[in-house]
């Protein structure tokens, strides 16, 4: 009894201070990729012989909170590093006055340190996505239009601001997008129609996009929040196995799948 109940107060005194339990240590930590003290991200390097794909983590928190840390939930980078996937959790300057612009704008500083480092930590830069949730999700959308190489995004939670900060900026054609919406029907921030709305927006300009939904909304098909990363880096894995993708042969190849 003794024993379970230092375990349980050490689970709850790692969680107080924000520590993920079992989260691999990264190979590089709090690298600095500008002059803001938040400007710096964790990089997982998978081990391998060749170059090895590469996902980006940007967080969420409205762009007023959050830290890289989050992407250290579950079991995330553990099973994408056995895939042979290194993964980047990047932070970024919070909002300053209602200058949500510029707030994009700098984190496409962290895509560019990426690149400049991809050869010494063996990135294959053909293979190179991006991940985020809310705020997270708006700047993964926005690098994607600013920077061709990024083959596509998985993305959680599309938020207001989707409409004047991303679809305005998106090109004829546009990259792969994979989005989960677990937020329920008017909601304030993550109101189900935003996603809507860039399914509709993709698909006009004849993208590839899947979008699922969860039981708090009437977005179909769900998918159980539990495992949403694994699907995402499944479709990650699909994208990269090709040069380049049209509607059409995404969809044949669905079908025959």
């Amino acid at each position: 009894m003794k024993k379970l109940s230092f375990v349980l107060l050490m689970v709850l005194a790692c969680s107080s201070v924000g520590i993920v339990v079992g989260a691999p240590k990264p190979t590089h930590e709090n690298v600095s990729y500008g002059k803001h003290d938040r400007m710096v991200m964790d990089v997982w390097l998978a081990k391998s012989s060749k170059p090895t794909p590469l996902i980006i983590w940007w967080h969420g928190g409205g762009f007023t909170g959050g830290d890289k840390k989050s992407v250290r939930r579950g079991l995330f980078i553990q099973n994408a590093l056995k895939k042979g996937i290194s993964v980047a959790s990047c932070n970024y300057p919070y909002l300053v006055g209602r200058d949500y612009r510029q707030c994009l704008k700098n984190t496409e500083l962290g895509l560019k340190f990426v690149f400049k480092n991809s050869k010494g930590w063996n990135i294959d830069t053909t293979k190179v996505s991006l991940s985020g949730t809310s705020a997270g999700c708006l700047i993964s959308e926005y690098l994607m239009s600013k920077e061709k190489k990024i083959t596509a995004v998985g993305v959680f939670e599309q938020p207001m601001g989707t409409a004047p900060l991303v679809m305005s900026k998106m090109s004829s054609r546009q990259n792969p997008i994979f989005l989960v919406q677990a937020s329920p029907e008017n909601d304030k921030v993550h109101d189900p129609k935003y996603a809507r709305m860039m399914k509709a927006h993709v698909e006009k300009k004849k993208g590839i996009i899947e979008l699922y939904g969860s039981k708090r909304n009437n977005i179909e098909p769900k998918i159980d929040g539990r495992q949403r990363m694994d699907k995402m880096v499944e479709f990650f894995e699909r994208v990269w196995s090709k040069k380049s993708w049209t509607k059409k042969q995404w969809e044949d190849g669905k079908e025959k799948g």
